[in-house]
């Protein structure tokens, strides 16, 4: 129940002639309820009168400080209690609203909550770009219809006294400051704020530097506040809308690289069962393929290819690619403008499974078909599941490190090519024919320039028709000859 930490709270008023009220149901300054298939949240009001002999208790909904509805409840005696109970609608809309009640038309209005508001639920996890924060990315900007419940904490485990509903975002962009929710999710609030007219309510339960082994739930207490995914599920009930989470967006894997990249895949399904599980309404999870490069990266290639294969295997998961993004000196973290274009892709994607706003490739392209195209074995073709363009400003020097065979060595590609009757495919031209029987595309993260100094490979990509770069792969088979 929602006012239920450890014990059972009812919430006691006294208004000026004497009469106590107590509240088993009532909303929270800045809470928001989840809309329904009609637009509108369902606040619930209940209680009993501990003294006085009424017949009805009045609660008043006012529209930023104008009166809108009165709803007269009538009081009914069960039991011995004096109870009372009612189900208000609320509009979902940029709109703030304010709840009072009243024992008697002629008594003083005692205020109940204010900045209430109704919208639609996220939730965000991963690592630090789940999150993105720090003076370079994030902004101290208030949204007032952008709100969370608690604070997005470091590993060191939750505090289960910080139920409180705020403005995100507007208490600073570091980790355990009141409301903190990342740059991420301030992007995500403002699009759907934006083009939606709604307000948001989105729990981001990302923490930076941590490998996917560390977010998966507890088989003893998935609540358990030690561990992240605890942390975020107790958060989200908490606030009342863990039934009402039909979106969740993953960002993670950098730290995968090194070490756990082998059980990605088995770790992922481990989490994707706790989240089916604990939000039984969640529709779609947004996934994004890590970029090449930070940190530990030798089995990036790999890590990536398990990504891209999670989204192969889970029909509601879609995958946007995040190669290419910039990324700030470190060579692991997104810049501010890189937040700014990945969100805008999720948004995208949101909107047209939640919003009905219609769109098509927005996914990165993924490749469905490696194969050769001559009896010689010369030329390539890989094709994927949607139109492609190939970067013509790739340089000689980044092509060279583009591909890979099945020992990991670069392929000697003579020339690149696209045929206007194959849109969906790019065609290899090699400088020695069967050297390949596995094709894998983008390095781990690091090549050499010609100065022999480590760089990240950092493009050009293939792209589909609206910029979204393809998933990179790993070892996919090459086929035999096929006529094109």
């Amino acid at each position: 129940m929602k006012h239920t930490l450890i014990l059972f709270l009812c919430l006691c008023f006294l208004p000026a002639q004497g009469q106590e009220v107590c509240f088993h149901n009532r909303p929270d300054n800045f809470q928001l309820y989840p809309r329904n298939g009609a637009g509108y949240g369902q606040v619930e009001i209940s209680g009993e009168i501990r003294s006085g002999n009424y017949p009805t208790i009045y609660i008043h909904l006012d529209r930023e400080n104008e009166r809108v509805a009165t709803y007269p409840v009538a009081i009914q005696n069960k039991a011995d209690k004096k109870i009372f109970r009612t189900l208000i609608p609320l509009k979902a809309e940029l709109a703030n609203y304010t709840f009072s009640y009243q024992l008697h038309p002629d008594s003083t209005a005692v205020l109940l909550a204010e900045q209430v508001v109704s919208g639609d639920v996220f939730l965000i996890a991963g690592q630090s770009n789940s999150v993105a924060s720090g003076n370079s990315v994030c902004k101290e900007e208030i949204h007032p219809f952008f709100r969370t419940l608690g604070t997005t904490r470091k590993k060191e485990g939750y505090l289960p006294q910080d139920t409180i509903w705020g403005i995100a975002n507007s208490q600073g962009c570091s980790y355990g400051k009141p409301f903190f929710n990342g740059y991420s999710a301030h992007v995500l609030h403002s699009l759907v704020g934006q083009h939606q007219q709604v307000p948001t309510a989105i729990i981001n339960m990302g923490v930076g530097g941590t490998r996917i082994s560390e977010n998966l739930p507890s088989e003893e207490d998935p609540m358990d506040l030690n561990t992240i995914y605890g942390s975020g599920l107790y958060r989200t009930r908490q606030a009342g809308l863990d039934q009402a989470v039909r979106a969740l967006i993953w960002l993670q894997g950098e730290s995968n690289q090194k070490t756990g990249y082998d059980r990605y895949m088995e770790d992922f399904a481990r989490l994707y069962a706790g989240w089916k599980r604990d939000y039984p309404n969640l529709e779609k999870i947004y996934m994004s393929q890590i970029h090449t490069g930070c940190g530990e990266n030798e089995h990036g290639a790999e890590l990536r290819e398990a990504q891209r294969r999670i989204g192969q295997l889970y029909p509601d998961i879609d995958l946007i690619a995040n190669v290419g993004l910039p990324l700030r000196p470190d060579d692991c973290h997104y810049t501010r403008e890189a937040h700014d274009t990945l969100w805008h892709r999720f948004y995208n994607l949101i909107a047209r499974d939640f919003y009905r706003q219609p769109g098509e490739y927005l996914a990165s392209p993924d490749v469905t078909e490696v194969c050769y195209t001559d009896p010689e074995c010369s030329t390539l073709c890989i094709t994927f599941d949607q139109p492609v363009v190939w970067p013509e400003e790739i340089s000689a020097e980044m092509l060279a490190y583009l591909f890979l065979n099945e020992k990991k060595e670069y392929i000697k590609v003579e020339e690149v090519y696209t045929l206007p009757e194959a849109s969906d495919s790019i065609f290899l031209k090699l400088q020695q024919a069967r050297s390949v029987q596995a094709l894998t595309y983008g390095p781990d993260g690091f090549v050499k320039d010609k100065e022999g100094n480590l760089i990240r490979y950092a493009g050009p990509w293939i792209t589909n028709l609206k910029g979204i770069p393809a998933l990179t792969f790993d070892q996919v088979k090459v086929k035999g000859f096929t006529m094109y």
